[in-house]
């Protein structure tokens, strides 16, 4: 893949990918962690918070209409240890309240997690990682938004993975898998389209700890792209796709 550099502020915890401005582009949004603030915003939130219950020690959630009513659905994983991990599924209501559905075993120091279709059954699965034993698992979609026990368990080559985003890298309409380790390179993982994934590429180095990745079209060529947040270096690397069917 191409590189391309972009320069940002220090202490660099997030970072997200949204056509933010209603045009045919990709906006690019990292948040600070020396003062919390994302480097822009628009839009005011207004009306009653509601709390709902997670798994200890909180740490990633995912959006997704799980069961394909119109209506999206949430899941919540849990930074515990192996006693208390735990991924939460609750199913959303009409008026944008949710209802506990489900509560799922996960591995110790499950952080990210990630929805999509990867067996082609047309039901979204689940992608949990764990940073602990360096694992990503996937959980299969019923179609009453819950999930069965992982039918994949990978073992993945980097040291504790940080994050990892899911798409179609070579558009074979297989889901892929891209995971950041602390130990400075990227993981490319390629769907079989039954829900087990192989690994490709683990040698994309960057300066140590890359903290976040996301995809994105960033060149409009119909092939999704990467941005990697460089936390130490302060700055965005932007990886161009050059997967080609």
């Amino acid at each position: 893949m191409k590189r391309i550099l972009f320069r940002v502020g220090s202490a660099l915890v997030l970072l997200s990918c949204v056509g933010a401005t209603r045009t045919d582009r990709l906006d690019v949004t990292y948040a600070n962690g020396q003062n919390g603030a994302p480097s822009s915003s628009s839009g005011i939130f207004t009306g009653v918070r509601r709390d709902y219950v997670t798994p200890p020690n909180p740490h990633a959630v995912v959006l997704s209409d799980f069961d394909r009513d119109g209506i999206l659905d949430m899941a919540v994983s849990g930074y515990g240890d192996s006693r208390s991990d735990r991924i939460i599924v609750y199913s959303g209501r009409p008026d944008g309240t949710f209802s506990t559905r489900q509560t799922l075993m996960a591995r110790e120091l499950s952080g990210g997690i990630a929805a999509g279709d990867f067996d082609g059954d047309g039901w979204a699965d689940l992608a949990v990682l764990s940073d602990y034993d360096h694992m990503l698992s996937i959980y299969p979609g019923n179609a009453d938004a819950t999930f069965r026990a992982p039918i994949e368990t990978l073992t993945l080559p980097g040291t504790y993975p940080q994050s990892f985003v899911v798409a179609d890298l070579d558009g074979d309409s297989k889901l892929d898998v891209v995971v950041n380790y602390i130990s400075a390179t990227l993981s490319v993982l390629m769907g079989n389209g039954d829900g087990t994934l192989v690994i490709a590429e683990d040698s994309l180095g960057f300066e140590p700890d890359p903290i976040s990745v996301l995809s994105g079209d960033f060149d409009g060529d119909g092939y999704p792209d990467l941005g990697v947040l460089e936390s130490r270096a302060n700055r965005i690397s932007v990886l161009i796709n050059q997967m080609r069917q």
